[in-house]
């Protein structure tokens, strides 16, 4: 199974077009007024609960139990952004804060509160 591969390319007349390889998804062309900046935008930290398996001889072999572990985790740059020209586009922001225009996947809509593509 091969993965498309998506090349956005931002043209210096500020058309935006970005198509898939296997699937000519388009996310345009829209008219740009002005380049799209990456926010300096963080997602808050939380935490949640798992459980381990934890292994102890019980005369017979192994038995398992388990603990409850909480995991917690501090605030993480936020790197993609909804595109307002088409709910099926996002921004993909990378660590210099270039950004580029991908597609979701075929019957999918971006959701930025939960930083992915879903299902309409």
């Amino acid at each position: 199974m091969k993965i498309p591969l998506f090349l956005c390319v931002v043209a210096l007349t500020a058309y935006l077009q970005c198509t898939g390889a296997l699937n000519h998804k388009h996310c345009g062309p829209h008219h740009i007024n002005k380049p799209f900046v990456c926010p300096d935008e963080y997602l808050p930290g939380g935490s949640y609960t798992q459980k381990v398996p934890i292994k102890s001889p019980d005369g017979y072999g192994q038995k398992i139990s388990y603990r409850i572990e909480t995991v917690t985790y501090g605030p993480s740059k936020k790197l993609y952004f909804a595109f307002d020209g088409d709910k099926t586009c996002y921004w993909q922001c990378d660590s210099q804060g270039v950004a580029t225009l991908r597609p979701c996947p075929t019957k999918t809509v971006f959701k930025e509160d939960l930083q992915t593509c879903l299902r309409y």
